[in-house]
């Protein structure tokens, strides 16, 4: 590009820069005067250069087709501003009554051009113009003779050499006939009358004097044409509308807007354009402190552009018939001001950041926004309100705004969300029983009787019948029949079971299994709500509700604690609350799926049975400014679920919620609460169609079997929290493990009510029973016997393994012992020899001698010598499909003689094919409460014997859980002599663990050492599982424990009842977690309980120290990581410790297991 291209380019941009500065230039409309393509104009997108994410804006600047309208933003898109060329018209558009020197330009705001604009807009001689700037400059400027180009210049340097710098009344008739011709060469105000040529020659000849030529003129010429239009207004300042249809009136003050059409607010200042906020500034004289607009009526309303009030300094806003942007008035009064508004319409935030108002009144004014969010005074103040001929509120209408004084609302039908809330305590007075009024935090304070108000919205509509009568159900005469231990048709917890078994074939290989239960209303019930109170919990869930969800939430929880609590004595319940939001910001939203609480609020309530306390709460209650998010809620849920399981209530939850979680979806601490056997119930209250699938979906991912509630009105919401309530007192879940003897057919099972899932593994049912009461229910399915060897066995079988369970809110409350079928097989005996000798191998006595039938106990007793004592005292145990031989050694005491020259010298066990020892217990779990330990009892920590018992078939099932009963053994078993002499104990008081009960004197042992204890209810519940913290706790009370050691397990809270004892167990080294967790709350299994008690008694054993003949197990082989724990706890056995001051054993002899008196 030519150096002189780019000088006149310079050139012409500094002249428009000091024209537009004076307001006389005219410039591409912009994007709020018309609509882009249409109508002839040519618009295009110019995309900015914004590298910040805030700024204030001087050009429109947006990520969608509108100006922004807001001053500072953030940007996530690119930024563009619209460039446009204005249609070309027949005719310039010349107003009547004006000339064509008086037409006066439509500008916005006025950004400085920079040079590729400035070029685009001074076409070439030989080129068509962009615009057709003859439309805009008199036809007068074209009549200038014959002049040259230099001569133009030069003519107009001459003439404003005597121009004097200040144009005033007294020499403007002097001068103001020369500033008139320098205009007219120039070409008026858009210099038509300049081409290359002219500003070739003012730049690269006459540049200075040119440019200070142009430098007087422009001031000169504008303060010229003020004091013409002066004259013309009889010496006054001028004020006149730039907006075509609106007429302005000035006097005393008083602005006058009448007309129609749009006022922004710009007005002409002699010839220039300004705004109110500018025009008081400059001319404070006669300033405009009060403002009347008069529309013609609501169908052509006067159109209040946005911010065009902006710190005006208003005493006094009388408008009718208006329509008021965004912002129109925003920070537009001074302390004190009056509005008056009649027959309008306001956008959002319309009054914002006008501090200190006197009185408002709105007389029959509407609100507008797309999003139904006004905020029509936020960040104002209010010292009186009236509200006038007005049906409507619109949601957060009022929002943020302090009123003082009394509110009159008759005759309003409806109150938008949040329309008062933040407003202080303004007293709202009038409010319509039949008006629809969503939520404002103000109106628990400030609405005379709302509490009563908000109760009785759905009052009365939850009932508690009294109990039925139960009807009893027996056995239907099966092969094998048997009956639960705790049927009964009355008490808390009332429930029946039957199981029967037979066999379906000829050949006696499939089984057919019934199972029949009946459950009666559960009377002992405590309940945790979980609540909802994220934001959108505000408006109300559809057409036909009167009050927001919140509102009749509130009223749906008063309504049913009171009838839980005031139940009686029919039903023992308590009631808990807790309230959640979610994080409030939006910017980081969490990933589905993930265990992630939030910092949002939340709040709760601990158990009551008062209800005044509870109905506190819940009135109490306010709606968060956040998000959802059910962990949060969830929780704090399980916190107080598992306090209540401690203390031995059954327990359920129900979460309400309005939608789907969108910052945490509580999965992980939902699946932690329902493995305490606490079943979660969802509630949806008036989910948006739109959302409905995602709800559903969420609910379905905590909820216990997927089952939730939807209710999507007020009815509707009620009838499902009922029904959430009365399946909490009305569901029971049945569990049974499939004998390992058999194989389980899952396609053969049919449950009358409920649902039945198999394990994946096919070993275990869960039928869940929901709701279903005072009525006989039956599952039923198929069993097959699994052959041996290419044959079916023979023998009796137990179609379970173990006792089916029958659990109500996680607490067991029957179990039914499994049915027995027999396979018969011709009778076959084998001999059973036992033989006695010395040390030194001769014979002590006569060999015993006896024909045992296979599967048929024996017990023989080694006869008594003087002197010695018989390496095994009591031969016993049951026969197998082979004769059996054992050797009993008799070692000499010390006193007395032995026959034959026997010595000492060790003894030794033989036999074929199985025998010796006596029978052992499955896999168990045990859920105890925290007790004080009682007495100095002692493990035995010297003898090395097998205190955990593996299964007839081979497998010690090292992943099985433990129950009560089963741990009670281990530890019975565990006693030194001592300790067990001094506990010993065979009789108990708990109603659940008769004397017959195989592990009665274990359970009684303990107890009477106080180390475990039963439940209020005066169970011992033998068959529940034990969790890890549970068992932790009670291995620690064999010890001293040291409290406040460290606590290295994040997941196991401060204030934890077992807090102490976990971690004295983790610093003694018993006990490791995963990833800084120790997962207090699941139930221990088998093989982590004799990896804790082995590191109790410092037992262990590794390839180098294990026997080759030690007993295995099939179900944990060689190379598991579990082998040589199991190993350990599974064998008895002598050892030495291989090194002084090391814990690792080499084995010197496997021994017989002992035999408890258990």
């Amino acid at each position: 590009m030519s150096k002189k291209k780019i000088s006149c380019r310079r050139g012409l941009s500094l002249f428009l820069a000091l024209v537009m500065c004076a307001g006389l230039l005219q410039m591409p409309a912009l994007a709020a005067e018309h609509e882009h393509n249409s109508a002839g104009w040519a618009c295009e997108k110019d995309e900015l250069t914004c590298t910040i994410l805030e700024h204030t804006h001087e050009e429109a600047c947006t990520s969608e087709e509108p100006l922004c309208g807001l001053e500072e933003h953030r940007h996530t898109d690119s930024c563009w501003s619209w460039n446009c060329a204005e249609p070309e018209p027949d005719e310039p558009p010349v107003q009547p009554g004006l000339s064509a020197q008086d037409e006066l330009p439509v500008q916005d705001e006025l950004p400085v051009q920079d040079e590729t604009l400035v070029q685009d807009e001074v076409p070439a001689p030989d080129e068509q113009p962009v615009q057709d700037v003859q439309t805009h400059v008199p036809s007068a400027y074209m009549d200038i003779g014959e002049m040259t180009p230099e001569g133009k210049v030069d003519r107009i340097i001459e003439l404003m050499k005597e121009v004097p710098n200040q144009i005033t009344e007294e020499n403007m008739d002097v001068y103001g006939p020369i500033l008139e011709e320098c205009d007219q060469i120039m070409g008026g105000e858009y210099m038509e009358n300049f081409g290359d040529a002219e500003l070739d020659y003012a730049y690269e000849v006459v540049f200075e004097e040119f440019f200070a030529a142009i430098d007087k003129f422009v001031p000169a010429f504008n303060a010229y044409q003020e004091l013409l239009a002066e004259q013309g207004n009889d010496g006054k300042a001028l004020i006149e509308s730039r907006d075509e249809g609106i007429q302005l009136t000035y006097a005393d003050g008083v602005l006058t807007v009448s007309g129609e059409g749009m006022f922004t607010g710009l007005l002409i200042n002699k010839v220039s354009y300004t705004s109110i906020k500018d025009y008081n500034s400059e001319r404070p004289e006669t300033a405009i402190s009060e403002v009347v607009i008069e529309g013609e009526n609501a169908e052509n309303p006067i159109k209040i552009g946005s911010s065009l009030f902006r710190d005006a300094g208003l005493t006094k806003l009388t408008a009718g018939n208006i329509l008021a942007e965004s912002m129109a008035f925003q920070e537009a009064f001074v302390q004190g001001a009056n509005i008056e508004l009649t027959d309008s319409t306001v956008c959002a935030s319309v009054f914002t950041d006008c501090e200190g108002l006197g009185t408002v009144t709105l007389n029959h004014v509407t609100f507008h926004d797309n999003y139904g969010r006004f905020h029509l005074f936020s960040g104002s103040s209010i010292d009186r309100l009236v509200i006038r001929n007005m049906d409507r509120i619109g949601g957060y209408a009022f929002s943020g705004c302090k009123i003082k004084g009394e509110v009159d609302l008759s005759g309003v039908l409806y109150i938008g969300e949040h329309a008062f809330s933040g407003t202080g305590s303004p007293e709202l007075k009038n409010i319509s029983e039949d008006a629809v009024v969503e939520y404002s935090d103000v109106f628990a304070s400030q609405v005379e009787n709302w509490s009563e108000r908000v109760a009785g919205i759905l009052q009365g509509k939850f009932r508690m019948d009294p109990p039925k009568t139960a009807e009893p159900i027996a056995p239907q005469g099966w092969t094998s029949s048997k009956t639960g231990k705790e049927n009964s048709t009355e008490g808390q917890t009332s429930t029946q079971i039957t199981e029967e078994a037979r066999w379906s074939d000829a050949e006696l290989t499939e089984a057919d299994v019934l199972i029949q239960t009946y459950l009666a209303d559960v009377q002992q019930m405590d309940f945790i709500f979980v609540m909802d109170l994220s934001n959108s919990m505000s408006s109300r869930g559809g057409s036909d509700s009167r009050y927001s969800r919140f509102n009749e939430m509130q009223s749906k929880l008063l309504d049913v604690s009171g009838e839980l609590l005031a139940s009686g004595d029919e039903y023992d319940c308590q009631v808990a609350f807790v309230t959640f939001g979610g994080d409030s910001d939006p910017w980081y939203p969490l990933p589905w799926g993930e265990s992630v609480i939030t910092k949002g609020t939340m709040d709760f309530q601990d158990f009551t049975d008062e209800v005044d306390e509870a109905a506190a709460f819940i009135t109490g209650s306010k709606v968060y400014d956040e998000y959802t998010d059910y962990g949060l809620g969830l929780n704090k849920a399980l916190e107080l679920a598992e306090s209540n399981q401690e203390k031995g209530r059954s327990t359920a939850v129900i979460l309400i919620s309005d939608g789907s979680p969108n910052k945490g979806d509580g999965k992980t601490e939902a699946e932690q609460i329902k493995a305490l056997g606490v079943p979660v119930f969802g509630v949806l209250q008036s989910v948006p169609e739109r959302e409905m699938e995602n709800a559903e979906a969420a609910m379905r991912n905590i909820c216990t079997n997927g089952f939730f509630f939807n209710g999507d009105d007020t009815e509707g919401f009620s009838k499902a929290v009922n029904d959430a309530v009365h399946n909490a007192l009305r569901t029971c879940i049945l569990t049974v493990d499939v004998n390992s003897s058999f194989t389980l057919n899952a396609d053969s099972i049919t449950a009358s009510a409920g649902v039945a899932d198999v394990s994946e593994d096919g070993t275990a049912i869960t039928w869940t029973i929901v709701g279903k009461t005072f009525e006989k229910h039956t599952l039923s399915y198929k069993l097959r016997l699994n052959p041996e060897n290419g044959a079916y066995p023979e023998g009796t079988f137990d179609t379970n393994a173990g006792s089916a369970h029958l659990l109500v809110s996680g607490l067991e409350v029957n179990e039914v012992e499994t049915p027995q079928l027999t396979r018969t097989q011709p009778v076959r005996s084998h001999t059973l020899t036992v033989r006695y000798q010395y040390s030194n191998g001769t014979q002590a006595a006569a060999a015993a001698v006896q024909t045992v039938a296979e599967g048929a106990s024996y017990s023989v007793t080694s006869p008594a010598i003087s002197g010695f004592r018989a390496s095994i005292a009591v031969v016993s145990g049951t026969m197998g499909t082979e004769d059996l031989l054992f050797t009993v050694t008799y070692t000499s005491t010390g006193g007395g003689g032995g026959g034959g020259g026997g010595g000492g010298g060790g003894g030794t066990g033989g036999g074929g094919g199985g025998g010796g020892g006596g029978g052992g217990t499955g896999g168990t779990t045990i859920a105890d409460t925290e007790v004080p330990l009682a007495g100095d009892l002692q493990l035995n920590r010297e003898d090395h014997f097998a205190y955990i018992k593996g299964y007839e078939d081979g497998t010690v099932r090292p992943n099985n859980p433990l129950t009560r009963a089963q741990v009670a053994t281990i530890f019975y078993r565990l006693l030194d002599e001592m300790s067990r002499t001094i506990y010993f104990q065979d009789t108990n008081e708990f109603t659940d663990v008769a004397d017959t009960f195989w592990a009665n004197k274990a359970i009684s042992t303990l107890t009477n050492a106080g180390i475990i204890t039963g439940f209020q209810d005066g169970t011992f519940r033998p068959n529940a599982y034990i969790t890890r913290a549970q068992f932790a706790a009670i291995a620690a009370r064999f010890d001293n424990v040291v409290p406040g050691l460290e606590n290295p397990f994040s997941d196991v809270a401060e204030d934890y009842w077992a807090r102490d004892l976990i971690a004295y167990a983790a610093d003694r080294g018993w006990i490791n977690g995963q990833g800084g967790k120790f997962r207090p709350l699941e139930n221990i299994t088998r093989v982590e309980a004799m990896d804790f008690i082995n590191n109790v008694l410092e037992r262990h054993v590794d390839e180098e120290g294990l026997l080759e003949n030690a007993t295995t197990w099939s179900d944990v082989p060689v190379g598991d990581p579990n082998y040589y724990v199991v190993e350990e706890a599974t064998n008895s056995h002598d050892y030495t410790r291989r090194k002084e001051g090391e814990l690792m054993e080499n084995w010197t002899a496997l021994n017989e297991d002992p035999v408890w008196d258990e």
